[in-house]
């Protein structure tokens, strides 16, 4: 039987057996073309009818079994003959077994007299209560579901903060402008929230969609990419009555899938993305025009991208008072919370959870919180309390990078390493280069890249760049530089080359001083890995100040990394003229 055959007849009978299910199934490697094929009009005609099934009728033998009946039809009424030859020779020619009566004419039925005549006022005058139980009144009946993949619902996991956000204002209209007016991608209006975790992608998400949910005539709908997604589709289906709950789980998958790649007036959310292959089943067709929500860690280059900042100080005051609950009550307090803001970096998540934090310990004040940030973040901000999205609590997990995230621009990791054991001041492009052996045309797509995610801030209108304080603290619990040593000792010698090529000449002061917190950090480094690489960059300190004519600074400076030379007992050539910085 073709194509045509099946489309024009009114009913298809299905003789199953074992062999035509295995047919069916494409597992008879020795022929069974036909079947397979018949198999395949006969899913896709009921996938493009939502199951709704009037044609195709399973009927099995005295031998057979319901068993043999191919999955994609077993949700049907299976006819067994000859015992259910008459029910079905009804159904073929219309001869139904029951025929319904003809309907009634209304009875009318007076109005009962349930009010209580005026005279009886007394209680004793009441008529004595029924010794017969009263009857109930007949609930009415609750009309049967309708389930319809055209029902549009609005299923987002999680709640908005509302009037409660802040900062994000100004974004929330970015994103509506670009979904409406901006210029489509290949799948349509797209917009993408990308960075750091903890930026506040998917809260904002939240907002957008409660926002603007009546914008949406199809619906809402929200997908985590990082968990299974069929399994929330097929939940989906269900929650926005698309099919009903007792379906099988592969015919709820299919509407979910046809239904979210085929239609447009509908928004839908993947959150957390990691790969575009991973949601590539599930993108739009050419012919639907959805409105799609991307929130993702790294650079995604499918989707436009909406640029999200982290909180200046102001804002982050506020949403840190809004959190824990409570306004400083005096000029010490306010500046200890700004120093947490400070500290804190404008990252929304770690506000929410210092904010969490001092709303649920009453009795620790703004002081002493921003000392106990300062001597051990991660205690400071522990992760048994969540934040609105429910994402990983532990700030520390959450900021951790992994290279499957910066993939597209290998560099960025060094880069990353170099300042995460530089100063928490910004370096310079060129000394940045200098340190990683490598022209600093190089970096800027690594550089590019770290800025867009947030990982790294730029000072405007310059070439330097630092890393965001936070990630800087957890990549150094993640990556300890004790067990790094030869790569420092490399970097150490590049900072000690790249300084005493500079040292004499007065002109590079200014870019000396700028970089001189990295000298001072890396020579901290080197007291515990290189005594003799500390002593050396030691002693380059002490330029900037013979530079400025402070020469007893100077010679102090110098002083006191000759007392380190000398106490290994080695000499140092570097050092020779030590007394001297001029040399």
């Amino acid at each position: 039987m073709d194509g045509k055959q099946i489309e024009q007849a009114d009913y298809v009978l299905i003789v199953c057996s074992q062999l035509y299910l295995q047919r069916f199934r494409r597992e008879d490697t020795e022929g069974g073309r036909g079947v397979a094929f018949e198999g395949s009009i006969i899913t896709q005609t009921l996938y493009d009818h939502y199951c709704c099934n009037t044609k195709f009728i399973p009927v099995v033998s005295a031998s057979g079994s319901i068993d043999h009946v191919p999955l994609t039809l077993k949700s049907f009424t299976t006819y067994h003959l000859p015992d259910d030859y008459d029910l079905l020779y009804r159904l073929l020619t219309d001869q139904p077994a029951v025929v319904p009566g003809n309907v009634g004419s209304i009875k009318v039925m007076p109005p009962e007299n349930t009010s209580i005549s005026t005279h009886t006022t007394h209680t004793d005058q009441l008529p004595a209560e029924s010794s017969q139980p009263a009857q109930s009144t007949a609930p009415s009946s609750t009309p049967p579901a309708s389930y319809d993949p055209c029902n549009a619902a609005f299923l987002v996991p999680f709640r908005a903060k509302g009037k409660y956000m802040v900062g994000r204002e100004k974004a929330l209209e970015i994103v509506r402008q670009q979904l409406l007016e901006g210029k489509p991608t290949s799948i349509g209006q797209t917009a993408l929230f990308q960075g750091i975790g903890g930026l506040g992608k998917t809260q904002l998400a939240v907002e957008y969609a409660y926002q603007y949910r009546d914008e949406y005539p199809n619906g809402v709908y929200w997908l985590t990419v990082d968990e299974n997604i069929d399994a929330q589709l097929t939940q989906i289906a269900v929650d926005a009555r698309w099919i009903a709950p007792e379906s099988e789980h592969a015919i709820k998958l299919d509407i979910a899938r046809h239904r979210l790649k085929s239609y447009s007036g509908c928004l839908i959310v993947f959150d957390n993305l990691e790969s575009v292959d991973a949601i590539h089943d599930y993108l739009p067709d050419a012919s639907a025009n959805p409105h799609i929500l991307v929130t993702s860690r790294s650079e995604q280059a499918m989707f436009t991208d909406v640029k999200l900042d982290l909180l200046d100080v102001e804002q982050s005051y506020s949403m840190l008072v809004q959190e824990a609950n409570r306004t400083p009550s005096n000029q010490e307090d306010e500046s200890a919370a700004r120093a947490i803001v400070v500290t804190l970096g404008g990252l929304p998540l770690a506000l929410e959870l210092a904010g969490a934090y001092l709303a649920r310990r009453a009795a620790i004040g703004w002081c002493v919180y921003r000392d106990m940030l300062r001597e051990d973040l991660q205690h400071a901000l522990p992760e048994q309390f969540d934040s609105m999205t429910k994402h990983q609590a532990d700030l520390f997990k959450t900021l951790i990078i992994s290279e499957r995230e910066i993939s597209e621009e290998p560099m960025l990791v060094a880069v990353l390493d170099l300042l995460t054991w530089s100063a928490s001041s910004p370096m310079g492009l060129r000394l940045m280069a200098h340190l990683l052996d490598v022209e600093p045309i190089q970096l800027q797509g690594a550089l590019g890249l770290g800025v867009a995610l947030r990982l790294l801030q730029q000072v405007p209108d310059s070439e330097r760049y630092a890393v965001h304080r936070l990630v800087q603290e957890v990549r150094r619990q993640d990556r300890p530089l004790v067990q790094r040593n030869d790569w420092a000792n490399e970097i150490m010698q590049r900072l000690g080359d790249w300084f005493e090529a500079i040292r004499k000449d007065f002109r590079e002061l200014p870019v000396f001083e700028l970089e001189f917190d990295h000298l001072r950090a890396w020579q901290v480094h080197a007291e515990r890995s290189s005594p003799i690489a500390s002593a050396r960059l030691l002693w380059l300190q002490a330029y900037p100040s013979y530079h400025r004519g402070r020469y007893n600074d100077a010679l102090r400076i110098a002083r006191q990394a000759y007392e380190a030379q000398d106490l290994l007992l080695r000499p140092c050539e570097v050092l020779s003229g030590i007394a001297n910085p001029a040399v």
